[in-house]
């Protein structure tokens, strides 16, 4: 059960990659082209990637549901990002040191809802190509672990 859940996991983190690059192309951050034009809407689609890959590492491993959800790791990117690393995330996917700082830079927006209320004030964020790089690194690490699941070899044969 725990491989069908880290699927659909891995699953949504990829769709909400994808919604963010629909949104923003990251490659105009380093180009220094950054445009704040939907900037929150795609910042909050990659940091939901990364929750929902993290989260389906974690299922993996066999975290359920409930364990998922609770004030624990909730959407706390670093808490989700530090029980992942202590499970032995490294062995699937290679984050750098700069990565995992980014990862609990954007945890500090994310988590207090910054993306998704409007709140007065400075938002400290990293370029946006940065963190996206680095949902994607996790996005692409976790796909041959994710699709081991017996879910995702059913989908394949009904495809065809």
């Amino acid at each position: 059960m725990s491989k069908c859940i880290s699927f659909g996991f891995w699953s949504h983190a990829e769709e909400f990659l994808s919604a963010a690059n629909s949104l923003k192309d990251p490659k105009s951050s380093h180009r220094g082209e950054e445009v704040f034009k939907l900037i929150l809407p795609a910042y909050y689609l990659v940091g939901h990637s990364i929750e929902l890959s993290l989260k389906s590492y974690l299922a993996a491993k066999g975290y359920t549901l409930n364990d998922l959800r609770a004030k624990k790791y909730g959407h706390i990117l670093e808490s989700l990002l530090n029980e992942a690393r202590k499970r032995k995330i490294g062995r699937e996917v290679k984050l750098s040191k700069q990565q995992v700082k980014d990862v609990k830079l954007l945890n500090k927006a994310y988590n207090s809802k910054k993306f998704e209320y409007l709140e007065y004030g400075d938002y400290k964020l990293l370029k946006y190509g940065y963190i996206y790089e680095t949902a994607e690194c996790l996005l692409k690490g976790l796909a041959r672990y994710a699709s081991n699941s017996p879910f995702n070899k059913t989908l394949q044969r009904t495809s065809r």
